[in-house]
C-alpha cells in the first residue's frame, strides 16, 4: 500500500503543479524567473546556505519576492515558482531545507485584494486537483471531505483579536500550539492580519506599529501562505532597511525600484509542499517530496 500511496502522491504533485500554472494563467498572471543564487535575503533571517567558487561568494535564495517585484513593475501581475532554501536547524514535521514556493506579486493591489486573490487562487488550485485525482485519492485511501473548505468563506482575524481570544501576549509570535487552537476552534482556514511591525520583514507597508500583512493558517499544516502589501515609498523603505541592519549597498538595486515612483502593490508566498500535505493528508512534509532534504 505504501508504494501505491507514493505513486499517488507524485501524481497529485504533478496535478498540483499544472493546476497552479493554469489558475494563475486564468487570473492573468505571467510566470517570471528569479535567481536561485543571490544575496537578497528577503526575510532578514540569515539562515542561508552559502554558494562559493573562486570568483563568487553568494547565497541560495530564501525567496524570489524581491526580484519578483521588479517583474511586477514591468508585467503587472507575475508569479515565480521555484525552489527556496532555508538553512535553519528545524526538526518539525513541516520544515524542509529545500522546498518549492509560488510567489505572486500584483500591481495596484492592496492588502484586502491580496487576501482575496490568495483565497480564490488556492480554492481554484485545489478544485483542479480534486477534479484530476479521483483515482489517486482512492489509492491513498482518503475521501475528499477534508477539502470541503473550498466551498466556504474563509475566516479573517486580526493579530490583536487572536491575542485576546487565545491569551497571546501582544508582540509575541503566534506559536504552532496557538495555530492548532485556532484551527480547532474555527475548523476552517483562518487569515491572520495586521501583525506588529516588529515581527515582520522590512519591506511590508505599515500603518502605525502594524504591518499590512497576512498569514493563512490551516488545520494540521499550519501556515500555508504569507503575504503583505509592500512599502512603495522610497524614503520609508530606505529607513526600514537601515533600521533592520541590512547592508544598504546590497539592497540598492531593490531600493532603486522605488526611486522614480512606484505603484501600490502586494504579494504572497505559498509553500507548495504544505499545500500537498494538506491535500494528501500527509503527517510529514518529507512524504510529499521525492528526495527530502532537511536537518
Amino acid at each position: 500500500g505504501r508504494t501505491k500511496g507514493f505513486q499517488a502522491t507524485w501524481k497529485i504533485r504533478h496535478h498540483l503543479t499544472q493546476g497552479i500554472h493554469r489558475v494563475l494563467e486564468d487570473l492573468g498572471f505571467y510566470q517570471y524567473y528569479t535567481p536561485i543564487i543571490t544575496h537578497a535575503d528577503c526575510e532578514g533571517a540569515g539562515d542561508t546556505f552559502d554558494v562559493k567558487s573562486d570568483w563568487m561568494s553568494e547565497k541560495l535564495t530564501v525567496s524570489g519576492q524581491l526580484h519578483g517585484e521588479v517583474g511586477m513593475l514591468s508585467l503587472g501581475k507575475i508569479y515565480t515558482f521555484s525552489p527556496c532554501f532555508r538553512a535553519e536547524k528545524s526538526e518539525t514535521k513541516k520544515h524542509l531545507s529545500e522546498f518549492w514556493m509560488i510567489e505572486p506579486e500584483i500591481s495596484f493591489c492592496d492588502l484586502d485584494q491580496a487576501i482575496e486573490t490568495s483565497e480564490s487562487f488556492l480554492k481554484g488550485v485545489i478544485k483542479y486537483v480534486i477534479d484530476k485525482s479521483e483515482y489517486e485519492f482512492t489509492q491513498l485511501g482518503i475521501d475528499m471531505n477534508h477539502l470541503e473548505f473550498i466551498h466556504q468563506d474563509w475566516i479573517r482575524k486580526t493579530y490583536s483579536e487572536i491575542c485576546q481570544e487565545f491569551k497571546v501576549k501582544f508582540g509575541d509570535d503566534i506559536s504552532s500550539d496557538v495555530e492548532k487552537m485556532i484551527s480547532k476552534k474555527y475548523e476552517l482556514p483562518v487569515f491572520i492580519t495586521h501583525y506588529p511591525k516588529s515581527l515582520k520583514p522590512f519591506y511590508m507597508k505599515t500603518e502605525g506599529d502594524l504591518a499590512l500583512c497576512f498569514d493563512l493558517i490551516f488545520p494540521e499544516v499550519g501556515e500555508v501562505i504569507g503575504g503583505s502589501q509592500r512599502e512603495e515609498d522610497y524614503d520609508k523603505l530606505k529607513s526600514e532597511i537601515i533600521r533592520s541592519g541590512i547592508d544598504i549597498e546590497k539592497m540598492d538595486w531593490y531600493l532603486s525600484t522605488r526611486k522614480w515612483g512606484s505603484v501600490p502593490h502586494s504579494g504572497f508566498g505559498m509553500g507548495f509542499e504544505r499545500v500537498l500535505m494538506l491535500i494528501c493528508k500527509s503527517q510529514k512534509i518529507h512524504d510529499v517530496i521525492p528526495f527530502p532534504i532537511s536537518y
